[in-house]
């Protein structure tokens, strides 16, 4: 059990500096009031950036109390399951900075387990990624045969593809694909995009190293040992951060990705335990494994959470079922969400401040204009000169360092961005 970070600079650090930042630059957002002449609206714009800056501490303070708790409990749920026979890999992204961007990994989280339907996410990445290079659209037609027809989960099996050849747009096949896991639509899309090579190939492309995924074999077809899908419960998250944030796909298809496995039909495990109004997710499972890969989508606290397990004779205790591990998965995804649930919000504080300090921002020209001069209790300072300035120059002045505030804290991000995907890269050399 191990927490991970996804940069070398600490989470808290950047918080920190973020806040710092924001603070700067809302107190030169004072700074323009006063020259405006409205020391109301200046004093209401320092209180907000102290509300920013205390409400990235509550953060750093909440943080690292809930990584304890996660890992304690989950792993308690590995402990046990493997005093019943089965083995588990837990790997935890957070996507909101509930867990102050740390990302978790319990039991054999960086072991290849035999992937089963969960693998089918990184295909419909590979295909969504030729989308966006204008390769196909998802109105692009597919061919179905009856010789493409094989058994296990999925709907074409008993429809007209299975006694007639049949055109179905590309999209159609996705959808089956991830929201009923069907295995005739997989196998014809493998073929689609040219192969398991063609495939492992556009995996690579995307970053996914194949010791993290990869495509041995297709569907139910039989194959022996060396022809395996295989995949870790770390490499899966990081392809579920990756799509999240849209850094491997356009904004568009990585949503299109996330409202299908919102669609997904399988309710076995995750969705067994949690709401399905806060879930998108990918199940899998096999004679000898059970596994469950997704988001949990409750607002402000969203993370993606891949749990792998597997049993039977190749592990220790070798009386493992498959009740035995749904349960297990069961526990892991109740485990994650019942601790969010808990926890605030670690957004509320800081999108309320910005939200407001922008209104006062934007609106300081206004008040000024609507305020009389001279009026009873009027704190507004002589129109001429502000600090021994004129008005104009002060303005000037304290935009220009507003504006230079706003730029360091677009750099400090671009850069944090930059840094995260060389160190994603360079963990996939």
């Amino acid at each position: 059990m191990n927490l991970k970070r996804r940069l070398h600079v600490p989470s808290h650090a950047l918080m920190r500096g973020t806040a710092a930042m924001l603070t700067l630059c809302l107190a030169a957002a004072g700074v323009i009031q006063i020259a405006a002449g409205d020391a109301p609206a200046a004093q209401a714009v320092e209180v907000d950036a102290l509300s920013a800056a205390a409400a990235v501490d509550a953060l750093q303070l909440q943080s690292p109390q809930l990584q304890i708790e996660l890992q304690s409990r989950l792993q308690g749920i590995v402990d046990s399951a493997a005093q019943h026979g089965v083995k588990m890999g837990i790997a935890l992204g957070d996507l909101s900075g509930v867990l102050g961007g740390e990302s978790v990994a319990v039991g054999a989280a960086d072991e290849e387990f035999k992937a089963a339907s969960t693998i089918k996410i990184g295909l419909a990445a590979v295909i969504m990624r030729a989308v966006d290079d204008g390769r196909w659209d998802l109105q692009t037609p597919v061919t179905v045969r009856p010789s493409d027809i094989v058994g296990g989960t999925g709907t074409l099996q008993g429809g007209a593809a299975a006694t007639s050849v049949r055109q179905l747009p590309l999209g159609e096949l996705l959808r089956l694909m991830i929201t009923v896991s069907d295995n005739t639509a997989t196998n014809v899309l493998i073929d689609f995009v040219g192969g398991l090579d063609a495939v492992g190939v556009g995996l690579r492309a995307l970053g996914i190293a194949d010791a993290d995924m990869h495509f041995g074999r297709k569907m139910v077809l039989s194959h022996d040992a060396r022809h395996e899908n295989l995949i870790t419960a770390t490499g899966d998250m990081r392809l579920l951060e990756r799509i999240h944030a849209g850094e491997m796909l356009s904004r568009a298809a990585s949503d299109q990705i996330i409202d299908w496995m919102r669609q997904q039909t399988v309710n076995t495990k995750f969705g067994a335990v949690v709401p399905r109004t806060e879930l998108a997710n990918k199940t899998g499972e096999n004679v000898d494994v059970s596994h469950d890969t997704g988001y949990l989508l409750t607002p402000g606290r969203e993370v993606a959470l891949a749990v792998m397990t597997s049993f039977g004779p190749g592990v220790a205790g070798g009386a493992g079922t498959a009740s035995a591990a749904d349960r297990d998965v069961q526990d892991v995804a109740r485990a994650v969400h019942d601790v969010l649930v808990a926890a605030p919000r670690p957004a509320a504080g800081s999108e309320a401040g910005a939200s407001e300090s922008a209104s006062h921002v934007g609106s300081a020209s206004g008040l000024a204009d609507q305020v009389p001069q001279g009026t009873a209790g009027d704190a507004r300072l002589p129109a001429e000169t502000v600090m021994g300035m004129p008005r104009s120059l002060a303005v000037g002045l304290a935009s220009a360092g507003l504006g230079a505030g706003v730029l360091c804290v677009v750099a400090g991000m671009v850069l944090a961005v930059r840094r995260r995907r060389a160190l994603v890269s360079d963990s996939h050399r």
